[in-house]
């Protein structure tokens, strides 16, 4: 969501208002020096207890002015740190329904600060997003279904993707195909994919494209003419010609990010079955804890460390 309320802000903006977006880790770290009682700071978490995101507010949380969160839970360290809260809780995806909440506050702000004129046609484009969401999956089903069956015998897969889709496309790779599906995944952005990762694609591994629709779209029109000129073992999701009845047009790159995410979870879960996985499996992530509190100052010795036979 964060490169999608830049892009918008990059493109808006006419005032001095001064925006960026950092992860929770860095920015608890360190701080910009400029952060003081005019700033207000927006946080993201949907279990509400993410350790980093908790860290960056208490690292500030004596200079801004005011602290938002969006969470999934009512009941958390993080809403019970910020001064304003927005609750995802009961919705069926908190992640997209937070991602919903941040979009529109967001765009008040634009409205408020910078005269953005877009606003009434988010509002009236919101009622319709569930259905928007629903149908991606509808559209992109028989497409999930032959690209899982494909997929299912390979350990190793690229995703390329830029823009408002970019964060998609780490989440996918980082999140779902390495995590849940212990596929040996990198996510590369269009900006990058020529200074490097296009190597990779004589390899055979699969390359999943994610097309969104803001201005930064052509930038993936050379990647899916190489590998289409090098036959490579390549997927498209694009959602150019796809109806969304009722999100109005202007809107559809902001909300693109979002539905196309609901097409692509469903193929995680089809993957899952075609593998045989257990998508609730996990070998560390929820079971370990290493924070920098804790092992901030570790270090290993200046040796290869090798497994124990």
């Amino acid at each position: 969501m964060r490169r999608q309320l830049l892009t918008l802000f990059h493109r808006e903006a006419r005032s001095p208002l001064q925006v960026y977006a950092w992860k929770s880790a860095d920015y608890a770290m360190c701080p910009p020096r400029k952060t003081d009682k005019r700033t207000l700071l927006m946080v993201s978490s949907v279990s509400g207890t993410t350790h980093d995101t908790v860290q960056a507010i208490d690292a500030v949380a004596d200079r801004v002015h005011c602290i938002v969160a969006f969470t999934g839970r009512a009941e958390c360290p993080i809403a019970e740190k910020a001064n304003k809260k927005f609750i995802a809780a009961g919705a069926v995806d908190p992640y997209s329904a937070s991602c919903l909440q941040m979009l529109v506050f967001f765009g008040k702000l634009m409205e408020l600060k910078e005269g953005w004129g877009g606003m009434h046609h988010l509002i009236n484009s919101l009622p319709n997003f569930a259905n928007a969401y629903n149908a991606a999956g509808h559209y992109f089903n028989d497409l999930t279904m032959q690209i899982a069956d494909h997929l299912k015998e390979h350990d190793k897969m690229l995703i390329v993707s830029t823009g408002n889709v970019e964060e998609l496309g780490f989440v996918i790779s980082d999140c779902n195909m390495v995590e849940k599906l212990k596929i040996f995944c990198e996510f590369v952005e269009a900006s990058r994919f020529f200074h490097g990762p296009l190597e990779l694609v004589k390899s055979g591994a699969p390359v999943l494209l994610l097309v969104g629709e803001d201005e930064y779209q052509p930038l993936m029109g050379p990647v899916q003419k190489f590998c289409e000129d090098n036959e490579a073992n390549a997927v498209v999701y694009d959602t150019s010609s796809m109806k969304l009845p009722g999100i109005i047009y202007v809107t559809r790159p902001l909300f693109i990010p979002l539905i196309l995410r609901g097409a692509l979870k469903s193929l995680v879960s089809t993957l899952a079955d075609a593998k045989g996985l257990d998508l609730d499996h996990r070998y560390f992530y929820g079971k370990v804890d290493y924070t920098v509190d804790q092992h901030g100052g570790h270090r290993l010795d200046p040796y290869l460390q090798f497994p124990s036979s």
